[in-house]
């Protein structure tokens, strides 16, 4: 099978190492079992973007499926932001896992079944929508490890918070959103202690899934404008680095 880019990457590389058994062949097990949904997911929404700020069917979407796995549902945090919270079945600390919804303001021009032909009127123009930057991938990846989870929540320490952002390419013009307002609007709140991750986290080998190993690339790796602020509080430490999955901004028949 390809490197899975769904729910099991994010298991794998977050959750195994706290396990209090190894359950490495359960979830790949499980991930396998639903790879096949995760594909399906993407693909759905995928065809059917919103912009940033507008992610009505999307949240709608999400919502839905994480009810059906039996999860916590928490909607309309800065705006259309979705928040899904799992209780696991032992004791242990809060890990928040977190993807982004929103599209952006091209057309496609790739002919895969799936592509978008969705418009809207974005700052006074007619513009295409369509996911270029790879959220349609992040929102079905973090689905499908909520429905691996949910499915072996008795083995699960402590909590996993799913988050599903809302405008990380930006709000409109006149408007807030994103991660700023999450924050405010108490998605953070009694969480401090959370440890934290992206879909977009990639190790390259089963050695480097393991919680707090991060690596960095002298590559460019976002075409995101953005400031980032790290503290790092630690022991004598050796070989740390911190990856970032560049999502390319195109959609291929590649690319599930």
């Amino acid at each position: 099978m390809k490197n899975f880019v769904c729910a099991a990457l994010i298991i794998a590389s977050c959750f195994t190492p706290i396990f209090a058994i190894d359950m490495s062949k359960e979830i790949d097990t499980a991930a396998a079992k639903v790879l096949p949904q995760v594909i399906e997911w993407r693909r759905y929404i995928h065809q059917h973007p919103e912009l940033g700020n507008r992610e009505v069917e999307t949240s709608k979407l999400i919502a839905s499926k994480l009810r059906e796995f039996g999860i916590e549902v928490r909607t309309g945090i800065a705006k259309t932001g979705v928040v899904g919270i799992l209780k696991g079945g032992r004791p242990g600390a809060v890990v928040g896992l977190r993807a982004d919804m929103d599209a952006l303001p091209l057309t496609e021009r790739v002919n895969v079944p799936f592509r978008s032909t969705v418009t809207t009127e974005y700052n006074g123009q007619t513009v295409g929508v369509m996911h270029a930057c790879g959220h349609d991938s992040h929102v079905a990846m973090l689905l499908g490890t909520a429905k691996v989870l949910s499915e072996m929540r008795a083995e699960v320490p402590g909590t996993v918070v799913f988050i599903f952002q809302p405008a990380e390419e930006g709000a409109p013009v006149g408007e807030t959103g994103g991660a700023a307002d999450m924050v405010k609007e108490g998605v953070m709140d009694n969480r401090r202690s959370m440890q934290f991750s992206v879909c977009t986290l990639r190790p390259r080998s089963r050695s480097e899934r393991s919680a707090g190993n991060l690596r960095d690339s002298w590559r460019r790796v976002t075409g995101s404008p953005s400031r980032s602020r790290v503290r790092v509080r630690t022991g004598l430490i050796h070989g740390t680095a911190l990856t970032l999955l560049l999502s390319r901004h195109r959609s291929t028949p590649a690319c599930k």
